[in-house]
């Protein structure tokens, strides 16, 4: 129910769609699918605590978001990072030929309006995360050497 004075009442024809709905079985969505594990529901799943971070840089052009300079260090947390940021932005490319071997891992998210580039040393267990603007890259990038630990 919603909070006292906030919101309409139902209208009478609503209160009987909902009545014959639920008369029916309230069957779901034709076109919804559920879990095939309910268990899987985001509400069965335990709570993620935070991943900790070594620091965060704020970089602004013309008063405008360019990039955001995240540094962590640790597998636990590189682990946890990267799990989020597939959850949010979708999987990454695993096919053979498009994960980088070697000592230094990059993984990489294209969106319309930005990017975010995940550096993570395996030698060293540090990682780097830069959310960028694409609108402010070009402008951001004059006069500057790529980014480094």
């Amino acid at each position: 129910m919603p909070p006292e004075h906030e919101g309409e009442p139902l209208t009478g024809p609503q209160v009987e769609l909902l009545r014959k709905w639920i008369a029916a079985g309230a069957p779901h969505p034709v076109d919804e699918t559920p879990e095939a594990d309910p268990r899987d529901h985001w509400a069965f799943r335990a709570p993620k605590r935070p991943a900790a971070v070594d620091s965060m840089k704020f970089i602004t052009v013309d008063g405008k978001f360019a990039r955001v300079m995240v540094r962590y260090s640790g597998k636990e947390a590189h682990d946890r990072i990267l799990s989020y940021l597939q959850e949010r932005f979708g999987p990454l490319d695993q096919t053979p030929g498009q994960v980088a071997g070697g000592a230094v891992k990059f993984f990489n998210w294209q969106g319309n309006e930005s990017e975010i580039i995940l550096r993570y040393d395996l030698r060293t267990s540090q990682g780097v995360i830069f959310f960028e603007s694409e609108a402010f890259r070009a402008k951001f990038n004059e006069g500057n050497s790529p980014s480094t630990f």
